[in-house]
């Protein structure tokens, strides 16, 4: 199981890293992110951000998340200060990911206006996930690597459907890995050494 384990997420973590190389980062309403395909961790704050195509007589904004795909909707927070409502101006909300895991999950802006009011929601689904992944392990939740790591999946991987193939593939092996890390020191020093590795490779070429 070990050294399967580690051949596999080594496979991971190098096809991860080809996909950087060969793919370099590039209505009313339109929601920006989360787009669909991204990992969102149970209990993080996320950024959801969307912006104006066509400004109104704007009141506020509402946003909602679902977890099956769109079919029922739940509140994330109402009423939000309209902002800036000229077309082109951008919009943020600071979420703090919800306690239900879901591969289905998707968020809803609402322009809420005097007359009509607009919508928009995410291309895709996208996952929230409360597994615990290996470079949390490793690092710590809260680190720089992490938080690298974390910009490179929802920054570059998740623009893919290869990358979110292989960011859905690691998270399917994450507690496999975290498992034997725990059971075994020198497994989780050679996932530290393989991850740093490639971090050191990703900052070499951002020289």
């Amino acid at each position: 199981m070990r050294s399967k384990s580690i051949f596999i997420f080594r496979c991971v973590v190098l096809a991860g890293f080809v996909l950087i190389l060969v793919n370099p980062v590039r209505g009313h309403v339109q929601l920006d992110s989360p787009n669909g395909g991204e990992i969102l961790e149970v209990g993080s704050i996320f950024t959801i951000t969307w912006h104006v195509v066509v400004g109104h007589d704007q009141q506020n904004w509402d946003l909602w998340y679902s977890t099956d795909g769109g079919t029922n909707w739940a509140p994330i927070e109402m009423e939000i200060p309209t902002g800036t409502p000229d077309a082109g101006s951008i919009h943020t909300y600071d979420w703090t990911v919800p306690g239900t895991p879901s591969d289905q999950a998707r968020v809803l802006v609402r322009q809420d206006n005097s007359d009509t009011d607009y919508y928009d929601d995410s291309n895709s689904n996208f996952a929230i996930t409360s597994d615990t992944c290996p470079s949390t392990v490793v690092y710590g939740a809260h680190s720089e690597e992490t938080e690298r790591l974390r910009h490179i999946r929802d920054n570059i991987l998740s623009q893919t459907s290869e990358g979110q193939e292989l960011v859905k593939l690691y998270y399917q092996w994450s507690p496999v890995i975290v498992k034997v890390m725990k059971d075994d020191e020198d497994f989780k020093v050679e996932v530290k050494v393989m991850i740093d590795g490639v971090l050191g490779l990703l900052r070499g070429g951002e020289k």
